[in-house]
């Protein structure tokens, strides 16, 4: 084993150099065995190529949403009094939107006429 202790900056330098070259090595190493191991499984017990399972997977596989999927509330409804409570319509329906008999900030003002009250 190295005495890592004794050595030099630069000598442990090179000596990860070494460490993180033989890292990478035997990683591939051990992707290309995993494969051969998956592609004689696949060929020897199920009869089926690496593609055709590849194939297979990716139409299997759940699709990711996109965030834009999902709709803006048409409608938010504002509390009367206290201004910084608001409801988009998602969700349960507050209590207080009851009370007030609260209409969307963004509808039009039912029968035509403005309520000042």
């Amino acid at each position: 084993m190295t005495d890592y202790q004794e050595m030099t900056t630069k000598q442990l330098q090179e000596e990860r150099l070494k460490i993180e070259k033989a890292l990478a090595q035997a990683s591939e190493r051990d992707l290309t065995n995993a494969l051969d191991e998956v592609t004689t499984l696949l060929s020897g017990k199920y009869g089926l190529r690496l593609d055709q399972f590849i194939s297979f997977v990716e139409t299997q596989a759940p699709r990711k949403r996109k965030d834009s999927t999902r709709s803006k509330p048409r409608k938010i409804w504002q509390h009367p009094i206290r201004e910084g409570k608001i409801w988009t319509g998602r969700g349960r329906r507050p209590h207080w939107v009851d009370e007030f008999e609260v209409q969307p900030i963004d509808a039009p003002p039912e029968n035509g006429s403005e309520n000042n009250a």
